[in-house]
């Protein structure tokens, strides 16, 4: 594929909203119009399956049933908008990715790598991206920092502050696996200096 996939990840509270921003307006400052997506969601199919999987109303979701719904997602998302963007030679930058299943599905809800790998496996025919930045943060900080918002916390965000611990490691654990397109970053550093890193890592793999 001619273009180059993006994706931004890290526990709950992180800064990733506020890093694919400062990324967009840096890219644009290269003269690169990125395309914007998200996970789960970016397509309308996956909007509905992401009020689903983040409504908390719905309760005792089987752990299985939420890794599958979250791939389902995922392959939508990929045929509808991350493919196409990429055979037209784009820049893709998404809000969470593969790497989020492997933490929250993986390892926070016990799954385990091998069956996420096997469904994701399915769900993406091993699409992986050029780049995976993941904001590390101390699980208690990022609930802390989220918790200060206007909104209150979706089912995923509400669950015990172990699971979200979970969450870390598993990212953590994805990120030495994967060392060829995986950088981690401290998400606890001022906001200028993640992006001044995140804008370095991204640099890296664009050409020119």
């Amino acid at each position: 594929m001619a273009g180059k996939f993006i994706t931004i990840e890290g526990p709950e509270g992180c800064g990733k909203s506020t890093q694919m921003a400062l990324l967009d307006e840096h890219l644009w400052q290269r003269g690169i119009k990125a395309v914007l997506t998200h996970e789960p969601g970016g397509t309308r199919v996956g909007e509905q399956i992401r009020q689903i999987l983040l409504n908390r109303e719905t309760r005792n979701m089987d752990a299985i049933c939420e890794l599958l719904l979250f791939e389902a997602c995922r392959a939508q998302h990929l045929a509808e908008v991350v493919r196409p963007a990429l055979a037209a030679g784009k820049v893709v930058i998404s809000d969470r990715f593969s790497a989020s299943t492997f933490a929250y599905q993986g390892s926070a809800l016990g799954l385990g790598q091998e069956m996420v790998r096997v469904v994701e496996q399915l769900a993406t025919t091993n699409l992986q991206p050029d780049l995976t930045v993941i904001l590390d943060i101390d699980p208690a900080e990022g609930l802390r920092r989220k918790g200060s918002g206007t909104l209150p916390f979706d089912r995923i965000e509400g669950r015990p502050l172990t699971f979200h611990q979970a969450v870390r490691v598993g990212y953590l654990e994805f990120a030495r696996a994967h060392p060829r397109f995986v950088q981690v970053l401290d998400g606890t550093q001022p906001i200028a200096v993640v992006r001044a890193q995140v804008a370095a890592a991204v640099d890296a793999i664009l050409p020119g």
